[in-house]
């Protein structure tokens, strides 16, 4: 049996758009803000600079956890979302899938998958931490061998 490499990538927490961002430098951390849910109402051009920020924030920490643990571009990987919302209330974890989806395609745009599609990527139902402590949103990326 082979063993596996298990690592996080911190998903940026959103902060609501006021401007406009250079697209010079790169996003490398965000202000603490909240996961984006389904059961936000944004309008779409609101919606799009989120998901834009939780992409590129998502791209470039792969990237740099990629050259840390010397891992290149991967046949297949499973990842799992992760929230630490801080507080002990209730929350359903269905609506963080619209903050998986923007990390998933950030690990795209680093290059430690080809595409997002079930040949190279299996994922699992968000999981909600009620333990107390700084809020947080992460990726648990285990790189495997792909289901037969």
């Amino acid at each position: 049996m082979t063993a596996q490499l298990v690592f996080e990538v911190d998903v940026p927490l959103v902060v609501q758009p006021t401007r406009a961002r250079s697209r010079k430098r790169p996003v490398t951390k965000l202000p603490a803000g909240k996961p984006l849910t389904l059961n936000q109402n944004h309008n779409r051009f609101a919606r799009a600079k989120l998901v834009e920020q939780i992409r590129e924030g998502t791209g470039w920490a792969a990237l740099a956890a990629m050259r840390r643990h010397r891992v290149g571009r991967q046949d297949h990987i499973t990842v799992q979302l992760h929230y630490r919302p801080g507080d002990g209330r209730r929350r359903d974890t269905d609506n963080l899938i619209a903050s998986q989806k923007p990390a998933v395609d950030g690990l795209v745009d680093a290059g430690l998958i080809p595409d997002d599609n079930r040949r190279h990527l299996t994922w699992f139902e968000p999981e909600i931490h009620t333990d107390r402590g700084p809020r947080r949103l992460w990726l648990e990326i285990r790189l495997d061998q792909p289901p037969a």
